[in-house]
């Protein structure tokens, strides 16, 4: 059996989504994307004010620099939830120690209820 290569955008969705603006990655975001990748984020900057932005890294396969540099540089701006169970990730984070910099959720439910608020009375994560 042969590995499977996924040569399709590693975008699979960019939206809203409830109290988040849910960008969803999937499969291999390698080089030949960062464009595309760019373009995302770029648009989710533009478009989520007021929504927690969360990326869904649930189903990504693999990623380089150019993902962590985006997502490190958008936390910069403002909160950026990771969602999804994904080891690849979580070890890329604690490799290069930036793991800090980000709110890490089970997934993208977990990321829609942090945004919407706490039930106790307790503090909320904002997106702005």
């Amino acid at each position: 059996m042969s590995e499977q290569h996924y040569s399709s955008s590693p975008v699979v969705s960019n939206g809203p989504s409830g109290p988040t603006w849910l960008l969803v990655l999937a499969g291999d975001a390698d080089p030949e994307f960062a464009d595309e990748m760019e373009t995302a984020f770029a648009r989710a900057e533009r478009e989520s004010a007021g929504l927690l932005f969360t990326v869904d890294v649930g189903a990504l396969r693999f990623c380089d620099s150019a993902l962590l540099n985006l997502l490190l540089i958008t936390a910069r701006r403002r909160t950026v939830v990771l969602a999804g169970e994904n080891a690849f990730m979580q070890r890329m984070l604690e490799v290069t120690g930036v793991g800090g910099a980000f709110t890490v959720v089970s997934d993208a439910d977990a990321a829609r209820r942090l945004a919407a608020g706490p039930r106790d009375g307790g503090e909320s994560v904002t997106g702005v």
